[in-house]
This record gives C-alpha cells, structure tokens and sequence, in this order.
C-alpha cells in the first residue's frame, strides 16, 4: 500500500495474513485463499485426495489450503523377483502340497499320480487332470496301460515277419 505524506510518496509491502501452505492465488488480489489447494500448478477442491503426478502410491488432501501427504511403509523384502502389491513390493507365496515345498510359479505332478498337473500360484496349489485324445475306436476296444493316464485303443496283434524269443534269436 502507499500513502502521500508531506508531499511524497510513500510504500509498504502488503502483508498477507494467510496460514496456508499451499494457497491459491485470486485474480486481482494480492494475496490468496486457503479454501483451495493449489498444487503441481493445479488447483485442489478442499477435503479432495489425490495422488501427486509421479507417485500412484502416495495419497495427499487438501485441508483449507495445507496439503498432507502419506506413503506406504513398505518392509524390505528378500526375493530376487518382487512383485508390488499395495504399492509395496512382496515375494510370492510358496506352496505347500503333501509335504513338499514348491516356490511360487513351480508346476509339478503329484507323486505316483502323473495324470494331474498342478503349479503353485500366489500360495494357492491348482491342479487339473492331463487332457487325454478322442479315441477312434469302440468303447470295448479302450483299454489303460499300468501307469499310464488316458486310455488307447486296444491294437490287434497281427505278427508279421520273425518271431524273437527271450534271448533276441530269430525264428523264421
């Protein structure tokens, strides 16, 4: 503000009576307003959260032109190939399936049951049976090999050429 005494002029700096860290200016005034936020160049609503423009994670509001931010407090963590989960990263899960430990991402067969195909996912065991051809032959003439899945076609053994016995000597 200026004032005229005694001839000249004289000038003081307006003194904003502001408590606000992040106010916004208003258009022909000197000083702003604290009811908005202004932040990153753009203007924030009162009592809205937001995440700044480089960090999805941090969450920040605008109370009466102060804005407060929060961050996750992420635990260190040990794995080669973290993934983030709630902004913070984590090492998959393990499995645990009839005793046998398998790192997250492991596909496996259960022992002695090689039909069914499992793999370990975030923790959890999921397991299906192998998929098996459509047979070309009758319902009778199926038949399952010991420790084999799926079910062939039973081949007639038509013998041609020599006969081999126990000992691979050739019979004409």
């Amino acid at each position: 503000t200026c004032s005229c005494q005694e001839g000249e002029v004289f000038c003081q700096p307006i003194v904003c009576e502001t408590s606000c860290s992040h106010q916004v200016p208003e258009e022909g005034q000197c000083c702003g307003t604290c009811d908005k936020c202004l932040y990153e160049g753009l203007v924030v609503n009162n009592e809205d959260v937001f995440s700044p423009s480089n960090d999805n994670c941090t969450l920040c509001v605008c109370i009466l032109g102060n804005v407060t931010c929060i961050t996750p407090e992420c635990r260190p963590v040990t794995c080669q190939k973290p993934t983030l989960l709630d902004c913070c990263p984590t090492c998959p899960a393990e499995c645990m399936d009839q005793g046998i430990v398998y790192p997250h991402g492991a596909e496996f067969t259960r022992p002695g049951v090689d039909c069914i195909n499992c793999a370990c996912l975030n923790g959890e065991v999921e397991c299906s049976y192998s998929p098996c051809p459509v047979l070309d032959c009758a319902r009778e003439n199926w038949f399952l090999e010991p420790g084999k899945c799926c079910f062939t076609c039973r081949q007639d053994k038509t013998i041609k050429g020599c006969f081999i016995d126990d000992n691979g000597i050739e019979f004409p």
